[in-house]
């Protein structure tokens, strides 16, 4: 059996090294995506765990993507969205379009095992 995948939208390169390091413990596979392109390729390719996306990603549109995926009845990504703690706009406009999950960046380095675990069990 293949270990869950863990997509993410991250632009912070040591920051997705750290998800991996959080995860891998607990079983997980992070890939690490760039564009919204490759996102939409990925889950042509499969359903993840989750997708974790950086609402302050400056590459992508976190929003778009949110709006598209949750927009969609054929996709079933649980998607885990973070941004700073004093982004209440961002949080509530996330929420908004679907995201299951909208946390502050330092409540996702804390807990997110357990994060990813609730969002793929649909808890």
């Amino acid at each position: 059996m293949s270990a869950p995948v863990v997509l993410t939208a991250i632009a912070d390169l040591f920051f997705v090294a750290k998800i991996q390091a959080s995860l891998k413990p607990h079983g997980y596979t992070v890939v690490k995506l760039g564009s919204a392109a490759e996102i939409f390729a990925a889950l042509a390719d499969g359903t993840p765990a989750c997708l974790v996306i950086d609402l302050d990603n400056g590459r992508i549109d976190a929003m778009q993507i949110i709006e598209r995926l949750k927009g969609d009845p054929e996709v079933r990504v649980p998607v885990l969205a973070y941004t700073n703690h004093g982004n209440v706009e961002g949080i509530r406009r996330a929420l908004a379009l679907g995201a299951d999950k909208v946390v502050a960046r330092s409540e996702l380095s804390a807990h997110l095992p357990r994060l990813v675990a609730g969002l793929s069990s649909g808890r």
